[in-house]
């Protein structure tokens, strides 16, 4: 028979051959496709039986034609099995075994262990023969089998990447099949706004492989410190802890929340960029004041002034200067009431300061126009008329806060004390110190508008530069009196020293009290506060500490 034959050829020429063909280091020689070493059966055989050599032979011929028989078949893994068996009982003479197991492998499409095999014998053969070149030759077609890969993302549209040290082999859409020869490669996975995914990939020979990847967003750090330290903060409407809040999020545009009991809330929107930190120091604010009360007390007040003195510059009888009084009460303080249901103390003080200004340009314009002694009382009501109306017509637009009013009030003061120093500076008389008043007057306005622009400024903030500004005139004046101390000089030459000295020490005080002040609405922020926020990795509870900055 054809096997016999084999067998007994085998047994007869190669048995000095594979003697000698055997690797120093132990059998352990490379026989994988790419350079790695596959584990192969027969390297691994059990301890061959005590028995007779012929009768050694007649078992591994046994096994052999039923390893045969099994081939043919199409039972290639039982096949296996027996031709493994066979050879491990008579190593030395089963050269053609090698290449019968190397083809039941190659039927069941594991090509690794084929060409592994086909190597082994290749080994065996030694000297360059027919059977060698062809043998050599199919284990060359072999390793050029392409093999598939496909991948797939969640979500879609990544773009896959196979490479090797000389660069990609294969680029594709997910879900689109690579094919590559055998080999040791990187794939990588990249799709923008989400993390690059890079690991080994080990591609056999011809073998389909499918890869699955739930890719996960690109992020950034977003960091929240509230005050109160027990404010509630949310990010995307989902509550995150309270008082801090420090975790890497999604890159793009969020949403944060901060609330507490008593406070105002407070939304920001954020934009996270990848790799980067964004901190975000959130101050709440008390709900606003009323300033109803204030507002009718200071319409009272205004519409009593303005009725006495209506009245009374018609008339010289003081019972009448006293009905204009009592009506202008009732009208200011009604009016003022009925005026609003309510109204928050920052529009309030903007009412109230533009009236008061409005009264300061009435009284200019109408010392500017006219010699009449009544001028000013008359300018004074029409001004006041005037800046009540205009206030009560903007405010609702200009939403001033009370910082923004307090700026105001405190620009046009200051702005009226200055024209009035600079009128002792120059001795002016009645129209140009009406002009230096009514000029300074108005560039308080404009200064206290354009720094309530830019500035957010507390009243409380503004009045302690107001006081600065107030120890400034006294230290100036002060200062004066120290410097003259001598009463004979002429009283409008000190006059005027002590407009240059109030001046001088008013300019001082506010810019020393801007200085001292600056930080003084910063947040303050708590050095240890106790924090609560979800457990980590989505897990379930919550966490309560304490932080801060030491």
């Amino acid at each position: 028979m054809k096997v016999a034959r084999r067998l007994a050829i085998a047994a007869l020429v190669l048995a000095p051959a594979v003697a000698a063909a055997q690797p120093s280091d132990g059998g352990q020689h490379d026989t994988g496709y790419i350079g790695r070493r596959i584990p192969l059966e027969i390297d691994d055989c059990p301890p061959v039986p005590d028995l007779p050599p012929k009768r050694l032979g007649a078992l591994s011929y046994e096994r052999y034609q039923r390893g045969s028989v099994l081939h043919v078949q199409g039972d290639y893994q039982a096949a296996v099995k027996e031709l493994i068996s066979a050879y491990c009982l008579t190593p030395a003479f089963s050269g053609q075994t090698l290449v019968d197991i190397a083809q039941s492998y190659e039927r069941m499409v594991e090509y690794e262990k084929a060409v592994a095999y086909f190597e082994r014998y290749v080994l065996l053969l030694g000297e360059d023969t027919d059977e060698r070149r062809a043998i050599s030759t199919r284990i060359q077609v072999l390793r050029q089998l392409p093999s598939t890969v496909t991948v797939a993302t969640e979500p879609r549209g990544a773009t896959v990447v196979i490479a090797n040290d000389a660069g990609p082999v294969a680029t594709e859409r997910d879900g689109e099949r690579l094919s590559v020869v055998a080999g040791e490669y990187t794939l990588e996975i990249e799709k923008p706004g989400y993390e690059p995914v890079r690991q080994p990939l080990v591609v056999g020979i011809g073998q389909p492989y499918s890869f699955s990847f739930r890719l996960q967003p690109k992020r950034g750090e977003l960091r929240v410190q509230t005050v109160p330290g027990d404010a509630r903060i949310y990010v995307d409407d989902r509550f995150e802890g309270l008082g801090s809040f420090r975790e890497r999020v999604d890159i793009g545009v969020h949403e944060v929340r901060v609330e507490a009991k008593g406070y105002l809330s407070k939304t920001h929107k954020v934009e996270i960029l990848a790799d980067e930190s964004e901190q975000l120091g959130i101050s709440l604010d008390r709900p606003p004041t009323s300033g109803k009360t204030q507002l009718v007390i200071a319409g009272s007040i205004v519409g009593t002034v303005v009725g006495a003195t209506a009245v009374g510059a018609s008339t010289d009888d003081p019972t009448f200067g006293a009905l204009g009084a009592l009506a202008g009460l009732a009208v200011g303080g009604a009016g003022t009431h009925f005026l609003y249901d309510d109204i928050d103390l920052g529009s309030s003080n903007y009412i109230i300061t533009t009236s008061l200004i409005g009264a300061i340009e009435g009284v200019g314009v109408g010392l500017l126009a006219s010699d009449d002694p009544d001028a000013g009382w008359i300018g004074a009501v029409a001004g006041t008329s005037v800046g009540a109306a205009f206030a009560v017509a903007t405010a609702p637009r200009f939403a001033y806060s009370i910082g923004d009013a307090a700026l105001l009030n405190s620009g046009a003061a200051w702005g009226m004390v200055s024209g009035l120093w600079f009128t002792q500076v120059f001795h002016a008389d009645r129209r140009v110190g009406a002009a230096m008043v009514l000029g300074g007057t108005n560039l308080g306005v404009v200064g206290g508008v354009l720094l309530g622009r830019q500035l957010e400024y507390s009243r409380r903030h503004v009045v302690f530069i107001d006081l600065a500004g107030l120890a400034g005139i006294a230290t100036g004046l002060a200062a004066h009196s120290a410097y003259v101390g001598n009463e004979e000089d002429a009283m409008v030459e000190r006059s005027e020293q002590q407009a240059h000295f109030a001046l001088a020490g008013m300019a001082v005080g506010l810019a020393a009290g801007a200085f001292l002040t600056r930080n003084l609405d910063a947040p303050k922020l708590p050095r240890l506060q106790p924090q609560v926020a979800p457990a980590p990795g989505g897990g379930k509870g919550w966490i309560l500490s304490v932080g801060g900055a030491l």
